[in-house]
C-alpha cells in the first residue's frame, strides 16, 4: 500500500468588530469528526461481501479566542485520511492496488467524479417522468461542472438501461417475462448485468482523457 503525506498551512484569521466576536479572554472550541466507509459490496453472484474496500475519515478543530472585545483570533485545522484496500478478483480481472493519502490541512487531490443517471434522461417512456427529470438534471449539471473543475478534476456520467439486479424481487419465469417485456424493443433485447455497468464506470474513472461525457450502457435503449 502506497502512503503519502502532505502538510498544508491551517487557516488562522482575525475578526475585527464582527457581530460574533468573542469577549476578551474567552474562547469557543470545537472538535468534530465524520467518516464514510464502504464496508460491503455485491459480488458477481449477487451476494453481499462484507469486506471494507475504501474509506474517508475527516477530523477538524475549530476555535476562536477573544484577544480583546473587538479582536478575535480564529483557527481552523482539518485532518483528512483517504484509503483504498487492494482488490483481487477471482474472475481474473486486473487487480486494483491499494493506497492511502493523509493530509493536515485542506487538500485538493484532483481526480475523477462519476455520477449515474439512466436511459430515461434522454428517452423517457410513459410513467418515467421523475426518472427522466432527475437523470436529465444530473447530466446537465455534469456538463456544466466539467468546465468549472477542469483540468484537475474530471466528471462523467454512466447511464444504464434496464439492468438485472436484486432490486427486482421476482424469480423464475415471472422475472424472465418482466425483463423480456422491458427490453423487447431494444437493439440488444435483454437486460444488462451489473458487471457490464461496472465496466462503463471503470472506463470513465481510468481514462484520463474523458470528461463531461455520458457513457450509455443500455443495450441500445436510446435508439429503440
Amino acid at each position: 500500500m502506497k502512503k503519502y503525506s502532505i502538510i498544508l498551512i491551517c487557516l488562522i484569521g482575525i475578526s475585527l468588530q464582527a457581530q460574533w466576536t468573542q469577549e476578551k479572554g474567552k474562547g469557543y472550541y470545537k472538535i468534530g469528526a465524520w467518516w464514510l466507509e464502504a464496508d460491503e459490496h455485491y459480488t458477481s453472484t449477487e451476494l453481499v461481501d462484507p469486506n471494507a474496500t475504501r474509506g474517508l475519515f475527516i477530523t477538524n478543530f475549530f476555535g476562536r479566542y477573544g484577544l480583546n472585545d473587538k479582536v478575535t483570533l480564529i483557527g481552523y485545522l482539518p485532518h483528512t485520511r483517504v484509503y483504498q484496500n487492494a482488490q483481487v478478483f477471482s474472475s481474473g480481472r486486473e487487480k486494483i492496488p491499494g493506497e492511502q493519502f493523509s493530509s493536515l490541512g485542506d487538500i485538493n487531490l484532483g481526480g475523477s467524479i462519476t455520477l449515474v443517471s439512466g436511459s430515461p434522461a434522454r428517452n423517457c417512456r410513459p410513467g418515467q417522468i421523475a426518472l427522466s427529470s432527475v437523470g436529465g438534471a444530473v447530466e446537465a449539471m455534469a456538463r456544466a461542472l466539467a468546465k468549472e473543475i477542469s483540468p484537475r478534476i474530471r466528471i462523467n456520467i454512466v447511464s444504464p438501461g434496464t439492468i438485472n439486479t436484486p432490486m427486482v424481487t421476482l424469480t423464475g419465469t415471472e422475472r424472465e417475462k418482466l425483463y423480456e417485456s422491458m427490453t423487447k424493443d431494444n437493439l440488444i433485447p435483454r437486460a444488462g448485468t451489473s458487471e457490464e455497468v461496472a465496466e462503463g464506470l471503470m472506463y470513465v474513472i481510468k481514462n484520463q482523457f474523458v470528461t463531461g461525457t455520458t457513457v450509455d450502457v443500455d443495450g441500445g435503449w436510446l435508439l429503440n
